[in-house]
């Protein structure tokens, strides 16, 4: 009885059937609410989960920003101490330039004085044998 009571209004009653798509059209209206409150409830969570990766990834950037900043320093340090050895050595180059000049001069000297000793030697050998001789 109801629904022939309903089909009826339908059928002869303009307002109730507007009253009807009003309501029926209030009830997609919801529905499309509701689903938009899904939607927008996902999507906040994303954001929210986006977020949380993004501050992980913020994070993870100041870290190697300032590891690389450590390394930095790290190597400046040892450019620092390269130059030192390399001070170091051309000091060890000049030194060892300096021996080795002082060492030709000696060197020069003793063959300069060896060779005086041998002329002095063959002269007073040539003495001897004519010393020999005489006698």
């Amino acid at each position: 009885m109801l629904k022939r009571e309903l089909i009826r209004l339908l059928e002869e009653d303009q307002e109730f059937r507007d009253i009807a798509r009003a309501k029926l059209g209030i009830a997609d209206f919801v529905q499309t609410l509701d689903r938009l409150a899904q939607s927008l409830a996902t999507l906040a969570n994303e954001v929210r989960e986006q977020g949380v990766a993004n501050k992980s990834l913020a994070e993870a950037c100041l870290k190697v920003a300032g590891d690389m900043a450590r390394l930095g320093s790290l190597i400046e340090r040892e450019v620092e101490l390269l130059q030192a050895v390399l001070k170091s050595l051309d000091s060890i180059a000049r030194s060892l330039e300096t021996l080795t000049k002082g060492q030709t001069e000696v060197l020069d000297s003793i063959r300069r004085g060896s060779g005086q000793i041998i002329e002095a030697l063959q002269r007073e050998e040539e003495t001897l044998k004519r010393l020999l001789m005489s006698l």
